[in-house]
């Protein structure tokens, strides 16, 4: 009984995801290449979660949110030999969870753009292109809840509600 009012009284979470690639200019790392796909997705995942992007969406979208707050719910991952980032953003509001996503990833590419390119430039590497980043699945909203998870919650009650009671009989 109780955790049935805990679920109903729980504000539910709703989550977009959004998948960004990462390459070498307009394309994917050359085969040729040694790249060390760790370093170059451990960075992009690092300035996917920098400030400059938290508080231009913020800026963009009319946020009445902290930088902190809004990174706190966004999530970026990769795996180890891939050029492909996992981006999700877990908001109360699922229409804002797939704006919020959809705006991070246009900023960070615009700035992933604009700065190395300019970086690159500047430093007189233009025989070397840039590493690059581009949304390749645009932000969407997963289906379901991320929480509460009703009938998990339910189950796993009624579960602990029968051991403590076989525990005291």
């Amino acid at each position: 009984g109780a955790t049935l009012a805990y679920v109903k009284q729980a504000t539910p979470v709703y989550s977009a995801s959004s998948k960004v690639v990462v390459g070498q200019g307009q394309t994917l790392f050359a085969p040729g290449l040694s790249v060390d796909y760790v370093a170059v997705t451990s960075t992009i995942r690092s300035l996917l979660q920098s400030n400059i992007v938290a508080e231009d969406t913020i800026r963009r979208l009319g946020l009445h949110i902290t930088p902190n707050s809004l990174l706190g719910n966004l999530s970026v991952s990769a795996l180890p030999d891939g050029a492909v980032i996992d981006v999700s953003y877990a908001d109360t509001n699922e229409a804002r969870a797939v704006q919020v996503l959809s705006t991070i990833g246009s900023i960070f590419t615009r700035l992933m753009s604009t700065t190395l390119t300019a970086k690159a430039r500047t430093t007189g590497q233009q025989a070397v292109q840039p590493v690059s980043a581009a949304v390749f699945d645009p932000a969407h909203a997963d289906p379901g809840l991320v929480s509460p998870h009703t009938s998990r919650s339910l189950a796993i009650a009624v579960i602990l509600g029968l051991v403590a009671g076989i525990l005291l009989a």
